[in-house]
């Protein structure tokens, strides 16, 4: 009777453990959970920027939507890092939760934050921007618009001034977590565009972006 029970106490112990290996977080795991995000928009903005330098009364624009060229600005989250933060260094972000063990979670007491801390990684390399349709006299469809764009950034939650893009990529700046894109020349006329935007970084990690229709107005 005692052997009995001495055995299913073994097999509940190696149940237990192989559930314990196998939703174990650790850091190693963690660094290898990275996620690339690309998220991107076109928005309408009023014009103006609060004490933080973010754009004011920003909406998403819909398909074929009319625009103030001076109201427009393209959004784009670029290659981020997921990590938890330095207080909750040994749970796994949200979205890998089940991944972490019980004795993560309640025997060391540490809880899982409602977002990682996102920290960014790499460098860029360079940034086209273009229409699908002639923007002026000089930009015609498919030309590179970044001499009459500026680019404000996400810095430790503060948007930088609007720069020129070209300022802004002379020095390949490291990988932020949002960029937003604004126009300083108006279009010919009013007519539908549909931005591309082409990310590069120095690692070789690119990708493209492709707006949704917009008629931009000057």
């Amino acid at each position: 009777m005692k052997n009995k029970k001495t055995i299913r106490i073994i097999l509940v112990l190696i149940i237990l453990s192989m559930i314990f290996y196998n939703t174990t977080c650790s850091d190693r795991e963690i660094i290898k959970k990275d996620i690339t995000a690309f998220c991107f928009n076109v928005l309408k903005y009023d014009g103006t920027f609060d004490e933080y330098g973010k754009p004011n009364n920003t909406y998403a624009l819909d398909s074929f939507e009319n625009v103030k060229f001076y109201k427009l600005f393209l959004d784009f989250t670029s290659k981020q890092q997921y990590q938890p933060e330095d207080l909750f260094y040994e749970v796994c972000p949200p979205g890998h939760i089940v991944n972490c063990s019980f004795s993560d979670l309640f025997v060391k007491k540490i809880y899982a934050t409602i977002e990682p801390l996102i920290i960014p990684n790499g460098n860029i390399e360079n940034i086209y921007v273009f229409s699908n349709n002639d923007y002026d006299s000089i930009h015609k469809t498919g030309d590179i618009l970044s001499d009459i764009i500026l680019i404000s950034y996400l810095d430790e939650w503060i948007y930088s001034s609007p720069i020129a893009l070209n300022n802004f990529l002379k020095d390949k700046p490291e990988c932020k977590f949002s960029l937003n894109f604004y126009f300083t020349a108006p279009p010919c006329e009013a007519d539908t565009h549909i931005f591309t935007l082409q990310y590069h970084e120095t690692d070789g990690t690119s990708c493209e972006m492709i707006f949704k229709p917009v008629i931009v107005e000057p």
